[in-house]
């Protein structure tokens, strides 16, 4: 039996009518920026996120810089973020002019250590970037706490949290909340995926909104030729709307897929020496990844392989041990369960549309080899 890592070849044939439907108007219309499918996935995707303003942007990267600049952070500002992260979060705080300072994440949720960041906070920092790695959000009524406390801002990375929930002064808040805004990415992998880049940025903040309107689009206020900042061109095209508005309907059946292969994963591998994915009180997790810790990793990886199953490792290198952030100064061992987690991990096949059959396949494997 062969199982991908992911197949997106089945979910746009699942949807391939609706789409060419969406598609034909954009050409039809000509109208490849802007236009009424943009428009349309504005009102959308704040509903999602239960946020006011959705800026539509080139990728989850320029989503989080946007987010950076728009609400008001200045070269040489201090920003905190995760050892644990994909490049782009890293990279973005880098484009902004960000001097970037590291903290280690909690060994369960692969999430913010929140002690460890307080004890790095202090009256230099400005910006908080909170990830809400593989699909499960971060602390944030503890981060907004710390922020209130330390006057600083929040710029949560939500880029593979669509649809995730986190318990909030007692309310349950959907990803896209809460943080003075949040950066997604519409990757093609993502739980929410275009047929190409795409992100978006979202915000309850008026102010912050406006801003990054404009540093999407040139620095353009009204008039097209009048450039109130020095900006960027990150719009999303119109295209790219059309593809995620016949998707976002599906997010939610999609999520609860997930969940499920994710349940079938958390059970079988229960009683074993490995780690597997928590699930907090409160947090409604959407399994972008399901991760696992197990000794010999590579090893194993390469039997699955063989077998038919592919996995994934996110990520094999800490930010802190990339070559291009050595400037940061952090030697080897900063970041212990960093660390220690990316000699560890392995990515399993999750998607909507792996059935039960693929998902016990998997399991009978990694149970078989780790015996």
């Amino acid at each position: 039996m062969k199982v991908p890592f992911l197949d997106l070849k089945l979910q746009h044939k699942n949807l391939q009518k609706k789409l060419n439907i969406s598609l034909s108007r954009v050409f039809s219309s000509a109208a490849f920026l802007g236009g009424n499918e943009t428009e349309k996935f504005k009102k959308l995707f704040s509903s999602l996120s239960s946020s006011i303003f959705t800026i539509p942007c080139s990728n989850g990267t320029s989503a989080l810089y946007i987010g950076l600049k728009a609400a008001g952070m200045k070269p040489g500002d201090e920003v905190v973020t995760v050892a644990n992260t994909f490049i782009a979060t890293a990279e973005a705080l880098s484009l902004a002019g960000a001097s970037i300072k590291l903290v280690d994440v909690d060994k369960d949720t692969y999430n913010m250590d929140i002690n460890k960041l307080e004890k790095i906070l202090s009256k230099k920092t400005r910006f908080i970037v909170p990830v809400f790695l593989y699909g499960l959000p971060a602390n944030m009524e503890a981060i907004m706490s710390l922020a209130r406390k330390y006057k600083c801002k929040v710029i949560a990375d939500a880029c593979q949290a669509h649809g995730s929930i986190f318990p909030y002064n007692g309310l349950s808040k959907k990803a896209g909340s809460v943080a003075d805004c949040s950066a997604f990415s519409f990757y093609p992998g993502k739980n929410l995926g275009a047929s190409g880049d795409a992100g978006a940025l979202t915000t309850s903040n008026k102010a912050i909104a406006q801003k990054a309107f404009m540093l999407a689009n040139h620095g353009i206020s009204k008039n097209r030729y009048q450039h109130e900042c020095e900006a960027f061109n990150f719009r999303m095209d119109n295209i790219q709307a059309a593809v995620i508005n016949i998707k976002i309907p599906q997010l939610q059946k999609w999520n609860k897929a997930r969940r499920k292969i994710a349940s079938l994963y958390s059970k079988a591998f229960k009683n074993t020496s490995f780690k597997i994915p928590v699930f907090p009180k409160g947090y409604f997790h959407v399994y972008h990844l399901y991760v696992i810790q197990v000794k010999n990793r590579d090893e194993l990886q390469k039997k699955l392989l063989k077998e038919g199953i592919q996995t994934g490792i996110h990520y094999p290198i800490p930010i802190h041990l990339q070559k291009a952030y050595k400037y940061l100064g952090y030697p080897k061992g900063s970041f212990p369960v960093t660390e220690n987690a990316a000699k560890n991990i392995l990515s399993l096949p999750i998607y909507p549309e792996m059935t039960e059959k693929q998902a016990k396949y998997v399991i009978k494997n990694i149970l078989k080899y780790t015996r």
